[in-house]
């Protein structure tokens, strides 16, 4: 559930290119969502000024999250006022970036965003960026302040976890939406995947990705599918099971596996390998389970 906060790098900045869609097209989809609740409507809303950095994330069912701190909810009120904002502030019409010019010559190669925003409304999607240096949007400041002043106010309902084996365990029991799990598989076979290729799977959002991986190499385009409600709590409870938020972070194993699972701010990540010295705790029992929880991820992902 990663918030743009880092250097805009050349990814991100295509990301910003590709979210632009015809504006009448965008402004359509959002009235449709403001007139219908059951068109998906989801928003990714950050911004850094000179006295704080606020972040936000509504999701299509309306979990939230609120500067990756608490789970927060938004109702239908809310959700309609957001797309109000975005519709009165014209931001369909927005650029893909502002900003991001003129560069102090010693300043980093990457550009730094202040501001982003993301909306997706039924299956199109914008995406708008504020960039340091340069000309400034102020009516790209004024919609970002907006978009989080609505929001803030929710966090002081808002739910939390004190570390990664809570808020897997209060996932596993739906105490904490399922959309809050994210989760990132790499798995390469014995070999380095020289010859058979590996698997790169991800989940956020209720969305899941698998992309066949060689190092090295030109790889194909990963496959998207909807992941269910259940299919995530089954995810998050084999992770409890497997102790996953106690496990060693290098495991014995055969080939390459890295696990990375975040939820809200608590993340970890695992590397099971051929380590020449083993960790302490990295005992067999518990590359064992760490080998269950994989298969249930794959499994459940389609990754197999």
């Amino acid at each position: 559930m990663a918030l743009l906060t880092a250097p805009l790098t050349a990814a991100a900045e295509g990301l910003a290119e590709q979210g632009n869609p015809d504006p009448a097209v965008f402004e359509r989809a959002l009235e449709s969502a403001r007139q219908d609740a059951s068109v998906p409507f989801g928003l990714v809303v950050s911004c850094r000024d000179e006295a704080r950095f606020r972040a936000a994330r509504v999701y299509p069912g309306g979990a939230g999250a609120w500067g990756n701190a608490v789970q927060i909810r938004v109702d239908r009120s809310i959700r309609d006022g957001l797309i109000a904002d975005l519709l009165s502030a014209g931001f369909p019409r927005f650029e893909p970036r502002y900003g991001g010019q003129d560069k102090p010559a010693q300043a980093e190669a990457a550009m730094r965003i202040l501001c982003q925003i993301r909306a997706t409304a039924g299956d199109v999607e914008k995406y708008s960026v504020q960039a340091a240096y340069g000309e400034q949007s102020a009516a790209f400041a004024r919609l970002a302040a907006a978009l989080l002043d609505r929001l803030e106010p929710l966090a002081a309902d808002g739910i939390g976890a004190d570390d990664l084996g809570q808020a897997l365990a209060m996932l596993a029991r739906g105490a904490l939406a399922p959309e809050l799990l994210t989760v990132r598989l790499v798995r390469l076979p014995p070999g380095g995947g020289a010859a058979e290729a590996g698997v790169i799977v991800r989940l956020e959002g209720l969305r899941s990705s698998r992309q066949s991986y060689r190092p090295g190499r030109s790889n194909a385009a990963s496959q998207s599918a909807a992941a269910s409600p259940e299919t995530v709590q089954r995810i998050a409870g084999a992770a409890v099971a497997a102790g996953f938020a106690s496990l060693p972070v290098n495991l014995p194993g055969t080939g390459y596996t890295e696990l990375e699972v975040e939820v809200l701010a608590h993340a970890k990540t695992v590397i099971a390998r051929d380590f020449t010295r083993a960790a302490p705790g990295a005992t067999p029992e518990a590359a064992d389970r760490f080998a269950e929880l994989v298969g249930v991820i794959r499994s459940g992902l389609g990754a197999n």
